[in-house]
């Protein structure tokens, strides 16, 4: 897993809450600390311990929490979209804290989870406090045609972006298979089926303006084309925040003390 040694196997972490077929997806990663909670979605083929050092690091120390993805672990069914992803990730938030506000994040992939949660927090005229995302690709934003864009012009840009979108979550996705241990062939192509069906969610997805405050940590890589959206979903609530190491070892030593310190600053003041 991405922040795990490769060939060293993991570790399962307690589990709080579980969903209709009695799968676990909320874990506790800190108990302690002060402030609000902060819940974290992992990136595709991850699972809440890619994000074990991440939480530890965060300073000052707050409680934090993860979500697992069904069927990752387990022969649970896997969501088919993003938005059924968060929409079983808030009910076990809400079932934990019924009350605001709220601070969410998410690795890669699990940034648009994460926002997609924000979005149907809001929906329900919860306060999201915070959003804060980690070299996460800024989803395709629905309704964004222009009138300057005529019908051609504008279905050659949806797809090219789409396209674009598509080789950046794939590329993702090669580089979390090559950090696993090896695993046995029928695993293998489970876990190959699982990315694919993450692959097209988040391809499929359409993302919402969002009016809570966001945050993008963004390491070298993570170039500004990959990033840019997110100025339109939060217009008028979005900063950048640039930190060390690459996708990956961001959540690793020694970069992951530095992402927790930024990350600790930024959530500090959020929500109480």
């Amino acid at each position: 897993m991405p922040g795990m040694p490769a060939g060293r196997p993991e570790t399962r972490v307690a589990m709080k809450a579980t969903d209709d077929s009695g799968a676990t997806l909320l874990c506790t990663l800190v108990a302690g600390g002060t402030g609000a909670p902060l819940y974290l979605v992992p990136s595709v083929g991850s699972t809440p311990l890619s994000l074990m050092r991440l939480a530890r690091a965060i300073d000052p120390r707050r409680p934090v929490r993860s979500f697992a993805y069904a069927g990752l672990e387990d022969d649970t069914a896997p969501h088919r979209t993003l938005e059924a992803m968060a929409a079983a990730h808030l009910e076990e938030l809400l079932a934990l804290s019924p009350e605001g506000p709220y601070l969410l994040g998410g690795h890669c992939l699990g940034g648009a989870v994460a926002l997609e949660m924000a979005l149907q927090l809001e929906a329900r005229g919860r306060d999201v406090a915070r959003l804060v995302v980690f070299d996460s690709i800024a989803p395709l934003i629905e309704g964004s045609r222009q009138a300057s864009v005529g019908p051609d012009d504008f279905g050659s840009r949806a797809a090219a972006a789409e396209s674009g979108f598509r080789r950046s979550i794939e590329e993702v996705v090669t580089r979390t298979i090559g950090a696993y241990p090896v695993i046995g062939p029928d695993a293998f192509r489970r876990l190959g089926a699982l990315l694919k069906l993450h692959i097209d969610a988040g391809v499929a997805y359409r993302a919402r303006p969002l009016r809570a405050r966001t945050c993008v940590l963004r390491t070298e890589g993570c170039g500004d084309a990959v990033l840019d959206g997110w100025s339109r979903i939060a217009p008028d609530a979005l900063s950048f925040h640039d930190v060390p190491g690459d996708t990956f070892s961001m959540l690793r030593l020694p970069h992951v003390e530095t992402v927790g310190r930024i990350l600790g600053r930024l959530l500090v003041d959020a929500a109480r």
